[in-house]
């Protein structure tokens, strides 16, 4: 199913259902030698899975599973059902920072509406997350409405899809501009599909420093040991205090 069929069913949906809504995840998370894993959780509540249904999309209980099903090699999917919503859990392992951005362009589409996977890069012991989170179109969402009947002009856009972008970065976290960061340094933005145009930016840095102060310590140790052995060396070794015996008569 195209972004657009899955957005005008949303819009539709809650044009006629109050409650409908639509959850998407997508998280980051970073290891120290640039591993990871990334992953996107798609899901809905009742309301927006009867209007598919209803409007003659997925018949399927859980509509996301096709998409899901249909991802390359090496990702891995799990049902996911919270609170009311039912979905998709997807998640992939990259072992390299270019594995990353490849992983990533196949899971934008996964759910159906424009938000963008952010771009990752490496340089200097420095790591950086950043994305273009873009204005929502409403040229397209007028052209939606025109071609339903329906005034969608009006409607709440970001009651419609909540959405909520993580990523946890190796090392010091340096800066961000999330609206959370919780205490393992894992940031959060908490958007609408309304919420840009936005540039979503977090930056960490990995530290060799406790690395070099230990290194030091040993260059010390080692540098007084020669010290000591260089002292002993031109003292010469020290002088044995020989008795005399007199003989007696």
């Amino acid at each position: 199913m195209s972004r657009i069929r899955i957005v005008t069913l949303a819009l539709l949906a809650v044009f006629l259902l109050s409650a409908c809504q639509v959850r998407v995840r997508q998280s980051t998370l970073v290891g120290d030698d640039g591993s990871g894993a990334v992953g996107v959780v798609v899901a809905a509540d009742e309301e927006f899975r009867q209007a598919i249904a209803s409007f003659g999309g997925d018949q399927a209980e859980n509509p996301f599973e096709a998409a899901a099903q249909d991802l390359g090699e090496g990702f891995e999917w799990t049902e996911y059902n919270e609170e009311g919503f039912l979905g998709v859990q997807v998640s992939r392992e990259f072992t390299t920072i270019d594995e990353y951005d490849a992983i990533a362009e196949e899971l934008g589409g996964l759910a159906g509406v424009e938000f963008a996977f952010p771009e990752l890069t490496s340089a200097d012991g420095r790591y950086r997350f950043s994305a273009e989170f873009p204005e929502f179109d409403e040229e397209a969402l007028a052209g939606i409405g025109s071609g339903t009947g329906f005034d969608l002009s009006a409607l709440p856009l970001d009651d419609i899809f909540d959405i909520q972008i993580t990523v946890k970065l190796p090392g010091e976290l340096i800066s961000n501009n999330g609206d959370e960061v919780d205490e393992n340094g894992q940031v959060a933005w908490n958007l609408g599909i309304d919420s840009g145009p936005l540039t979503l930016e977090a930056e960490s840095e990995v530290s060799g420093l406790p690395w070099l102060i230990a290194g030091g310590g040993v260059v010390a140790l080692v540098v007084v040991a020669l010290l000591i052995v260089r002292v002993i060396g031109r003292r010469g070794p020290p002088e044995v205090e020989q008795s005399v015996v007199v003989a007696s008569e």
